[in-house]
C-alpha cells in the first residue's frame, strides 16, 4: 500500500467508512502474508496444482512500477526472462514469498510494502525510501531438479514436490517409514506401499533409492529418476518384473524414522553388540561381492569402538581393541579387492599397533607392499609372517612368488645396465 492510500484509508476511517477502506484492499487482491505486506491479484490463472518449491530455479517475466505508475524495471523491455533460485534470498522477500504461491503460466500483480521490498533505504536512484512496489509477474516455468549422486553424474535426479520439516535426514542403519511408488519409463507400477518400513544400509532397496531417502527431510515428498546403475542394473529384477538396464521413477514421502542413539548414550555392551552386528552384515555383503556396501558396514562397525578412552574400565578398553582387529582385517580384504593397496597397508599398520603377532596383518601387508612393488618391505613382512606360522602354505607360496619377482626385476636391471654400457662402449 502506498503512503497516499494509507492517508486515504485513515481519513475514511475517521468518517466511519471502514467499508470503503476494505474495498481499497480488495482491489489489490488477496493479502497473502496476513499483515498487508504482500497483496496478490491474479490476472491469468495458471495450470495444474503444483507451485515451485524452495531452491527451484524459476523463470519469470515481470514489470515493476511504483504506486504512481512510473516503471523502474522490466524484463519484457529487455525481452529476456529473469531466472533466480526461489526462497534463498536472491531477490526481495516479496518475490520469494509471492512467486512461491504461483502456478505454471500464472500472471499476477503483487503490491509489496517496503518492508517486503527495499525497506527504509530503497534502491537509489530508481526506488525511493519506504516505497511500495507493484510488480506484474508471469511465472513461465521452473525446474527443481537436483542431481544428488555423489559423483554428480546424473544417476539420481531429485525433484522436490513438498518441502519437509527441520534439517535432519535419516542415515544408514536407521529404520525409515516411507510412502513409496515405483514405476518404469512406460508408467508400469512395480511397487506401491503406503508405509514401507525398512532399515537403510541393509541392501533391501537399490543403492539409488537409499541415497534418495537419505536426502529427504521429515514429511517431504519428492520424485526421483534413478538410472539403472543406481537401480537394479544389468540383471533387472524378475520378482518385480523390472527389465535389464531399466530407468526407475519413484514418488517417495518420508513419513518418519527412528533416529539411532548417539554413541555416548549407549552402554559398552550395546556398543560392542552393534559393532559385531555391523561387521557381520559387512561379511554378508562381502560374500556376495558387494564390496562398497561391505566397506561401509566395516567403517560403521569401527565407529562404535574406535576411541578407547570412551570406555571407562580396562576390560572394556581391551575388548574394544580386540574387536577392532577383525574389522580392520576385513577392511584390508576390501582394499585389496579395490586394488587400493596404500589403504591396505595403513589398515594393517593399525592392526599391528594393537597386536604385533597378527600373522594375517604381517601377511596381508606383505602382499600389499608386493603389489606396490616395494619388494624389500614385502619380503621383510612375509618373512615375519612365516616366522609366526612356519607351515602356512599360503605364506610360503606368496614368498616364492615374491622372490621370483625380485629375481626377474634384478635380471631386468642387469640387462638394462649391460645394454647401457654396451652403448657407451661403442
Amino acid at each position: 500500500m502506498s503512503e497516499e492510500h494509507h492517508e486515504h484509508h485513515e481519513h475514511h476511517e475517521h468518517h466511519g467508512d471502514e467499508h470503503h477502506a476494505h474495498d481499497q484492499h480488495s482491489d489489490l487482491g488477496q493479502d497473502i502474508t496476513g499483515d498487508g505486506g504482500i497483496f496478490k491479484k491474479i490476472l491469468v490463472e495458471g495450470s495444474g496444482d503444483a507451485h515451485p518449491t524452495k531452491g527451484s530455479d524459476v523463470e519469470v517475466h515481470y514489470v515493476g512500477t511504483l504506486t504512481d505508475g512510473s516503471k523502474f524495471d522490466s524484463s519484457r523491455d529487455r525481452d529476456e526472462p529473469f531466472v533466480f533460485s526461489l526462497g534463498l534470498g536472491q531477490v526481495i522477500k516479496g518475490w520469494d514469498q509471492g512467486v512461491a504461491t504461483m502456478k505454471r503460466g500464472e500472471k499476477a500483480v503483487f503490491t509489496i510494502r517496503s518492508d517486503y521490498g527495499y525497506g527504509d533505504s530503497g534502491s537509489p536512484p530508481k526506488i525511493p525510501p519506504k516505497a511500495t512496489l507493484v510488480f506484474e509477474v508471469e511465472l513461465l516455468s521452473w525446474s527443481s531438479e537436483k542431481d544428488i549422486t555423489p559423483e554428480k553424474n546424473g544417476g539420481i535426479v531429485k525433484t522436490l514436490v513438498q518441502e519437509g520439516q527441520g534439517y535432519e535426514s535419516p542415515k544408514d542403519d536407521e529404520k525409515v517409514r516411507v510412502k513409496i511408488q515405483g514405476s518404469l519409463e512406460d508408467g508400469t507400477t512395480f511397487v506401491q506401499n503406503e508405509e514401507l518400513e525398512v532399515f537403510l544400509g541393509e541392501g533391501h532397496l537399490p543403492d539409488g533409492v537409499e541415497k534418495a531417502i537419505t536426502s529427504m527431510k521429515k514429511g517431504e515428498n519428492s520424485t526421483f529418476k534413478i538410472r539403472s546403475d543406481y537401480g537394479y542394473g544389468a540383471q533387472g529384477n524378475s520378482e518385480l518384473n523390472i527389465p535389464a538396464n531399466a530407468t526407475l521413477h519413484y514418488d517417495i514421502t518420508l513419513n518418519s524414522w527412528d533416529v539411532e542413539k548417539p554413541n555416548w548414550e549407549l552402554t559398552a555392551a550395546e556398543r560392542f553388540q552393534k559393532s559385531i552386528q555391523r561387521r557381520e552384515q559387512g561379511n554378508e555383503f562381502f560374500k556376495h561381492g558387494k564390496y562398497d556396501r561391505a566397506l561401509k558396514k566395516y567403517q560403521k562397525a569401527l565407529t562404535y569402538i574406535n576411541v578407547e578412552y570412551d570406555f571407562k574400565n580396562d576390560i572394556d578398553k581391551d575388548k574394544s581393541k580386540k574387536l577392532k582387529v577383525p574389522i580392520l582385517l576385513n577392511m584390508v580384504q576390501v582394499n585389496v579387492k579395490h586394488q587400493n593397496y596404500a589403504d591396505a597397508v595403513s589398515n594393517c599398520d593399525k592392526v599391528l599397533d594393537i597386536d604385533d603377532l597378527s600373522v594375517k596383518a604381517w601377511y596381508r601387508r606383505g602382499q600389499a607392499y608386493m603389489n606396490l612393488a616395494e619388494f624389500e618391505k614385502a619380503e621383510s613382512d612375509l618373512v615375519k609372517a612365516k616366522s609366526l606360522d612356519p607351515d602356512n602354505k599360503e605364506i610360503l607360496n606368496t614368498l616364492a612368488v615374491l622372490r621370483k619377482k625380485i629375481k626377474d626385476a634384478n635380471e631386468k636391471e642387469k640387462k638394462l645396465y649391460s645394454s647401457m654400457f654396451a652403448a657407451v662402449g661403442k
